[in-house]
C-alpha cells in the first residue's frame, strides 16, 4: 500500500464516479469525510492502512442506518459480515474497487425486498435480540418465542441470510461502538465485555477481530481520534 490515494479529494471523485443511486454514495462519502476530518487519513499513511479506515467507515455506516431505522438489525449484520469478508488486504489495495463494491452492497441492502419464511417469527426474534442482547441465547430465545430451537435457527438463517450468532454478536458490536462514540470514560475491556454479555475480554476481542477486523481498542481509537 504505497499509493498515496487516501485523500478526501480522491475518495470523493471515486465515489462520485459510481453510477448507482447517488443517495447511498453521498451518505457513505459523508461518513468517510467525517473520519478523514478526524485525521484518519494520517493514520492510514502510518502503515495501518486504508483497510482499517474503510472497515471503520462501513461499520459507522451500518450503525448510522440501523439507529436511523433505515436498516433493520439483520441488514446491518449482513453489511458488517460482508465487509469483514470483503475488505481483505489484497482488495484494500485497490481503493476504487472496494469503494464501488461497498456502494453496490449498500444499494442492494437498501433496495432488496425481504422475503422471510416466517415474517412474524423473524420480527419477534429480532426485537428480542435487540432488547435482551446482554443475556440472550438461542435456547432462551426459542423458549420465549415458543418454538423449537432448531426450527428457529433454520428460519433465521434462511430468511435473514445470517445466523442467530451473527445477529447477536453484531448487535453487541453496535452497542459497543455506541459506547465508544458517546462515553468519555474509557471502560476496561473486561468491564465492557461484561456489559455486553461476554464471559471474558478475550471473547470480546475475538468477536471484534472476526467481524470488524480490528481489536476493540483499535476500533475505539479510530472512532475517538
Amino acid at each position: 500500500m504505497n499509493q498515496p490515494f487516501y485523500t478526501p479529494d480522491k475518495i470523493c471523485r471515486l465515489i462520485d464516479s459510481y453510477d448507482g443511486d447517488p443517495f447511498f454514495t453521498q451518505k457513505y462519502k459523508a461518513i468517510l469525510l467525517a473520519q478523514m476530518d478526524k485525521g484518519l487519513d494520517i493514520f492510514a499513511h502510518q502503515g495501518k492502512g486504508g483497510a482499517a479506515l474503510l472497515r471503520i467507515t462501513a461499520l459507522l455506516y451500518a450503525q448510522d442506518q440501523y439507529i436511523s431505522h433505515i436498516f433493520h438489525l439483520a441488514q446491518a449484520t449482513r453489511l458488517i459480515c460482508w465487509f469483514n469478508e470483503t475488505y481483505t488486504v489484497s482488495q484494500a489495495e485497490c481503493l476504487q474497487t472496494i469503494l464501488q463494491m461497498t456502494c453496490r452492497k449498500i444499494e442492494t441492502l437498501h433496495d432488496e425486498r425481504d422475503i422471510w419464511k416466517n415474517p412474524a417469527l423473524c420480527a419477534r426474534a429480532l426485537r428480542q435480540i435487540e432488547r435482551e442482547y446482554q443475556d440472550i441465547n438461542l435456547s432462551r430465545l426459542s423458549i420465549r418465542l415458543n418454538v423449537n430451537s432448531a426450527y428457529l435457527s433454520r428460519v433465521l438463517s434462511q430468511s435473514l441470510k445470517v445466523s442467530f450468532l451473527d445477529l447477536l454478536h453484531c448487535k453487541r458490536i453496535l452497542a459497543a461502538t455506541d459506547s465508544f462514540l458517546h462515553t468519555e470514560k474509557r471502560l476496561p475491556l473486561e468491564q465492557l465485555a461484561a456489559n455486553l454479555g461476554y464471559s471474558s475480554a478475550h471473547y470480546l476481542y475475538c468477536v471484534f477481530k472476526k467481524y470488524v477486523g480490528l481489536t476493540p481498542t483499535e476500533c475505539r481509537h479510530l472512532m475517538k481520534q
